[in-house]
């Protein structure tokens, strides 16, 4: 089962050094494709206080910078915002 996606949860913003506002974020597991398509995560870390409820899928990204796509890797976030995806299972 490959890793194909990174769990990402946005725990508030800070301010850096030249004084810009920047979101903090914390990882806090992986997203695996099953060879059936279908999703599956490990939770590595879960956020505190401060915390909406909500985290993000981003696909991995290999260290060249460029998206990692794998065969069975389902469709891509913009397909599916796009209605694209017409494989829901329910």
């Amino acid at each position: 089962m490959p890793a194909t996606y990174e769990i990402v949860a946005t725990l508030g913003e800070y301010t850096d050094a030249t004084g810009a506002t920047k979101k903090r974020y914390l990882r806090c597991g992986t997203g695996f494709t099953t060879a059936g398509g279908s999703l599956s995560i490990k939770l590595d870390a879960i956020p505190g206080p401060g915390w909406n409820g909500w985290m993000n899928l981003y696909p991995l990204k290999p260290r060249d910078g460029a998206p990692q796509r794998t065969a069975g890797a389902g469709p891509t976030p913009a397909a599916v915002a796009a209605g694209e995806d017409d494989d829901i299972p329910f």
